[in-house]
């Protein structure tokens, strides 16, 4: 998914700040920056995925950015 996809699909959630999101299928986090900006810090994100290998860059983008209201879970939906 393009980035401009990202924020249109983002855009139509119509989240508030303290709101929780849960990203299924999260890969990597690429929409995380996205999401956190819309649910504010009051908010919770709960990321889920299949692969070990996307939750770990998912986990250094979520340590990168100083992300404490993330949560990563790895299961198959």
């Amino acid at each position: 998914m393009t980035r401009r996809l990202r924020r249109r699909a983002v855009g139509r959630l119509q989240l508030r700040a303290g709101q929780t999101v849960i990203d299924v299928a999260c890969g990597t986090g690429l929409t995380f920056a996205l999401l956190a900006d819309q649910i504010g810090p009051d908010g919770s994100l709960v990321g889920i995925d299949l692969s070990p290998e996307m939750l770990s860059q998912a986990r250094e983008r979520v340590t990168a950015n100083g992300w404490r209201n993330v949560t990563l879970i790895e299961s198959a939906i």
